[in-house]
């Protein structure tokens, strides 16, 4: 009986790495989605440009991680339905499709994270895609921050204050939810726009927790994978040193 060839996968006597120059594209796709925060400003056009970058985000996230079966299905999963919703949020603004559109973008969202979180920690060479992958991961803890602020505000309006500059006094907005995210993870906080009930406080704190905890674990498993790379290195050339002059 003839001996079936071997599938090619990406998962070698327990090495996992990233598909190749997959994760550029991810990074691009939300590098774009945050240059893009200037131009939504609450109206129609700014919304559409939103819907835009988003759908490519969900696009990218899912071709990101179709190299492995069932992380594409379940990618298909979630972020179909939050395709549909977020165009149907656009044409039909009804609080259950807005609802809808945020539970499948975190849920979509934590998944693309946790299935990249498991390669970085996992990989066993620190390689370009690597650090692509991990810069990716970063912003998009940042991004799924913003949109759990953002389903808070919508249960729970007045959650968010803005303070100082456009949108001053008005109801804060997803882009403005997405920009505290990223000064809660980065542990900057400008205090301009602010969490002002205790639901939006205490999630607040945990966002930072995580930006810390994100951190500090990536730059030991990076610092220590590379470190361990230059010491593999230096005993092959030392016993290549050892061959050639025995």
């Amino acid at each position: 009986m003839a001996e079936h060839a071997p599938h090619h996968t990406h998962r070698k006597e327990g090495i996992v790495h990233f598909p190749h120059k997959r994760m550029r594209f991810l990074l691009v796709a939300l590098v774009a989605s945050i240059l893009i925060y200037p131009f939504v400003e609450g109206d129609a056009l700014g919304y559409l440009a939103l819907a835009l970058v988003f759908s490519v985000v969900l696009i990218t996230g899912i071709y990101t991680v179709s190299h492995r079966r069932k992380d594409f299905l379940l990618g298909l999963a979630l972020g179909v339905p939050a395709f549909v919703s977020n165009w149907l949020r656009f044409a039909w603004p009804l609080p259950e499709i807005i609802f809808l559109n945020h539970v499948f973008a975190i849920l979509f969202y934590a998944f693309i994270i946790k299935s990249l979180l498991y390669v970085i920690l996992h990989v066993k060479k620190v390689t370009n895609e690597v650090l692509y992958g991990a810069v990716a991961v970063y912003l998009l803890i940042a991004i799924a921050w913003g949109w759990v602020f953002s389903l808070l505000e919508f249960f729970i309006p007045g959650s968010f204050e803005i303070l100082v500059g456009p949108g001053t006094g008005q109801p804060a907005h997803w882009a403005d939810l997405v920009y505290f995210s990223f000064t809660a993870l980065t542990s900057v906080g400008f205090a301009d726009v602010l969490p002002v009930t205790y639901f939006g406080r205490s999630l607040a704190i945990v966002e930072v927790i995580c930006g810390i905890l994100y951190i500090t674990i990536l730059i030991g498993r990076l610092v220590g994978l590379y470190t361990g790379e230059a010491v593999a290195e230096g005993i092959e050339e030392a016993e290549a040193e050892g061959k050639l002059k025995g």
